[in-house]
């Protein structure tokens, strides 16, 4: 069921970020969710839709958020071999092979990471982040490779989840160039975000976006 909720800030919250705040109020919904309720429209600021999780509140800034429920879409158990490289009685550390996807979504609801730790593991996974991703704390594309983390219950979720929102996790990323590139070693620092002419691709920016290094 949709439910709208509504915040006055005080003075202790003036200056956090619109999704911090938000997640430390309502607490049954995790940090992530929130973000993707603002980025839909779903928050307005002071009666304006914003839609930047990263937005700092003021004191007196009147906050309305929608919440709604997503449709649950039935999961299909498949037999998909999963290459685990750790497991204990809270998680699971999976290789993800380039050409996976993540969750059940339009055009695939069979096939993904999603169908396959539903075989493996039933109901023996998180359920915070819903029925269509049971243990998904985080994802990767589609076309990417590497580790994904995956909660066994709702504590490791929960703190898991923490660490992803405080960037406590250290990531690494490999990626393969073609050509020549002068210097031949470096540091590279800019801002990446969506491109404006395709949004399914990212862009450097020299304005706004995501730091990268």
């Amino acid at each position: 069921m949709d439910k709208t909720i509504e915040f006055l800030i005080n003075k202790k919250n003036n200056g956090e970020r619109l999704d911090l705040f938000l997640s430390k109020e309502i607490k049954n919904l995790t940090r992530s969710y929130i973000k993707k309720l603002i980025e839909k429209k779903n928050v307005k600021l002071n009666k304006t839709i914003n839609t930047s999780p990263s937005v700092k509140v003021k004191t007196n800034d009147k906050v309305i958020i929608n919440i709604y429920k997503e449709e649950n879409i039935k999961i299909i158990p498949k037999k998909i071999k999963l290459d685990i490289i750790y497991e204990d009685k809270d998680l699971l550390i999976i290789n993800k092979p380039k050409g996976m996807v993540v969750h059940p979504g339009a055009g695939n609801y069979e096939n993904t990471l999603v169908n396959a730790l539903v075989y493996k593991f039933k109901k023996s996974l998180s359920n915070i982040n819903g029925s269509s991703r049971p243990g998904i704390v985080h994802r990767i594309d589609k076309d990417t490779s590497g580790l994904l983390v995956v909660a066994k219950n709702n504590l490791s979720h929960f703190n898991l989840g923490k660490q992803f929102s405080d960037h406590s996790i250290k990531r690494r990323y490999k990626c393969l160039a073609w050509g020549v590139i002068r210097p031949l070693n470096g540091r590279i620092e800019t801002l990446i975000s969506r491109n404006k002419k395709n949004r399914q691709l990212m862009t450097v920016s020299d304005i706004s976006g995501k730091k990268a290094i």
